[in-house]
């Protein structure tokens, strides 16, 4: 991720695979913790979410994708 240039949008989604695969009770404290499961979004309309609410509802149309 340090190469430069786009590179950081390769690591972001290699982490979320392994986040996902992995589960979130997997991930350390020291990363979780300071975010208090919030994240603010500039999508109008969308403001402060919480990540966990975020994870559900992305697994949910993910899940109707696949049917």
């Amino acid at each position: 991720m340090m190469l430069g240039l786009d590179t950081d949008c390769n690591g972001a989604s290699a982490g979320s695979i392994i986040g996902i695969l992995s589960g979130a009770k997997r991930l350390p404290d020291k990363w979780t913790k300071p975010l208090h499961d919030r994240i603010e979004s500039y999508i109008a309309g969308e403001g402060v979410q919480s990540i966990s609410k975020l994870a559900v509802r992305s697994t949910d149309i993910a899940m109707r994708g696949m049917v």
